[in-house]
């Protein structure tokens, strides 16, 4: 008991519970004056992007966001030769009033067998542009495959996909093309 008494009431142990208070209420400080720093009013990030505007109810004011459309959202291959490589345009209009900005379009997987290619600059309120995916079919095994293209944007909603669908089919001799939809495919 009187080692106790000793530590506790030693200079030492005193110092060192001084010194956690202190960094304790810094921390605590710090912490109160982000929360207090992050809040802006006037619905406006520091760094110069806007955040979700919001009616008076609480629900997003989708008039005052960009709005993306895509053509399809599922494209239909065909039977496909191996060792193809088809190139798929995918119309994208933006029907809303604010500037639509297509910040990446992905395809989950590690195959490697799609890949995609973005517009890179801003797409005016009611102006279409073409979002470019390619299909390798060397990638893929045989058979039926589907794979997802993501593509998000600062549009309401901000996540569109779009689903890549055929059959590889190995008795086809490459160069040759089975069924292909020419309106929204073309072969490189």
């Amino acid at each position: 008991m009187g080692c106790w008494r000793f530590l506790l009431g030693s200079r030492w142990m005193s110092g060192f519970w001084q010194s956690w208070q202190v960094v304790l209420g810094l921390g605590l400080m710090g912490l109160w004056m982000g929360v207090l720093f992050s809040c802006q009013a006037d619905d406006e990030r520091s760094d110069g992007g806007s955040i979700l505007p919001l009616t008076a109810s609480g629900r997003v004011d989708t008039t005052r966001l960009p709005r993306m459309r895509l053509a399809w959202d599922t494209v239909h291959l065909g039977v496909l030769p191996p060792d193809t490589v088809v190139r798929v345009r995918i119309p994208v209009s933006n029907v809303g009033n604010q500037p639509l900005i297509i910040q990446r379009a992905w395809s989950p997987g590690a195959c490697g067998c799609v890949v995609t290619s973005i517009p890179r600059d801003t797409i005016p309120s009611g102006a279409m542009v073409s979002l470019e995916v390619q299909v390798r079919t060397g990638d893929l095994p045989p058979g039926r495959f589907l794979r997802t293209v993501y593509v998000v944007s600062n549009a309401f909603p901000n996540v569109h996909r779009v689903v890549l669908t055929g059959v590889v089919d190995t008795t086809l001799p490459s160069g040759k093309i089975g069924e292909l939809n020419p309106a929204s495919v073309s072969l490189k």
